[in-house]
């Protein structure tokens, strides 16, 4: 375990090292035998590096004790009370609110990682490779 190592994925603008290299070589590879447009897939890899990024940041800013999780906690029931003080404000928010806090990290990625590929598959029409 490399504890803070998601920040340097963050921090790096542009990843040039050797396994850097290897896993975009190998996601682009997936994306482009998915039959991806190549526009379309060097901005899906892209976001999807973007995006696993900062979740892998984010996880691992509470998992080390960057980020405190009593920290977290108070400024959550902090920010509850400003919108409950302002409910016509805010009532999606305070609507959901539960919601949000209940969902675990594993909940949100995976949400979010099917809802990208669904939208990579309702959006674009993969190339079939030519019969022989």
């Amino acid at each position: 375990s490399y504890p803070g190592i998601a920040r340097v994925g963050l921090e790096t603008v542009i990843p040039a090292g050797p396994n850097a290299l290897a896993y975009g070589e190998a996601v682009l590879a997936v994306l482009r035998a998915g039959g991806l447009p190549d526009r379309v897939a060097v901005f899906a890899f892209d976001t999807l590096s973007l995006w696993c990024s900062a979740f892998a940041y984010e996880i691992s800013a509470i998992r080390t004790g960057e980020v405190d999780k009593a920290q977290i906690e108070a400024r959550s029931r902090e920010i509850g009370s400003y919108m409950a003080a302002r409910p016509a404000q805010f009532p999606n928010l305070l609507g959901v609110g539960q919601l949000l806090s209940e969902a675990t990290a594993e909940e949100r990625f995976e949400f979010a990682l099917d809802v990208f590929l669904a939208g990579l598959v309702s959006v674009f029409k993969p190339r079939r490779p030519a019969k022989d």
